[in-house]
């Protein structure tokens, strides 16, 4: 059985304490979270953990990113950025090999 290709990720303070605040976060993450004392959050991720990221972070920028007026708050500027940057960095350029 061959491994699945992992691709370093790393996360940067203010990433990496926003994703150790939120509540759904994959295994992967989780257990890389839990093995870093302080940002930042370096990891090695397979596409389909990055994916489970991406979709965790897009949850939580409905429930927690906006405020009053449905604009994006600080906290919604983050995870927007980050699953943006995590989306275009891997998923799309594994969707145009494919």
């Amino acid at each position: 059985m061959t491994e699945e290709k992992r691709f370093p990720v790393r996360l940067s303070e203010q990433e990496a304490l926003l994703v150790s605040t939120m509540e759904s976060v994959p295994t992967a993450i989780a257990n890389a979270r839990r093995d870093v004392a302080e940002p930042p959050l370096d990891m090695l991720l397979t596409l389909d953990e990055i994916a489970d990221l991406v979709d965790a972070l897009r949850d939580e920028l409905v429930f927690s990113g906006f405020d009053e007026n449905y604009a994006l708050n600080q906290r919604g500027d983050i995870l927007d950025g980050l699953a943006d940057k995590l989306f275009a960095r891997f998923l799309v350029s594994d969707l145009d090999q494919k």
